[in-house]
């Protein structure tokens, strides 16, 4: 694995771009082929932030929240990835719906 970043500043203190939060894996079981990921730092920063705003809309209450959060963190710690809840999904949905500009009318 060759990461590509791990710091939300570079060496000269310039913020890196998204791209420098990947990683390149080479699969052996998939014949060499390339997989790029986040880093798990990123798939937590990014997951902690969906869930936030889970929170703020009132999707999940102030225990489901602490909870989520412990679990979310614990799965990318261990495995890298977690799974959204259907709930979170839909929600998750509904605000890309809400918030996409080619949404006739908004």
């Amino acid at each position: 694995m060759q990461a590509l970043g791990h710091h939300q500043l570079g060496d000269n203190g310039i913020a890196k771009s998204p791209a420098q939060h990947l990683s390149v894996h080479r699969s052996p079981e998939r014949g060499g082929d390339v997989e790029i990921t986040h880093s798990a730092e990123q798939s937590l920063h990014e997951a902690l932030a969906v869930l936030e705003l889970l929170r703020r809309e009132q999707v999940v209450d102030a225990t489901t929240y602490i909870a989520r959060r412990d679990e979310i963190g614990g799965s990318i710690a261990r495995y890298g990835q977690y799974t959204m809840h259907f709930s979170e999904l839909e929600h998750a949905c509904r605000m890309a719906w809400r918030n996409s500009g080619t949404v006739p009318g908004a």
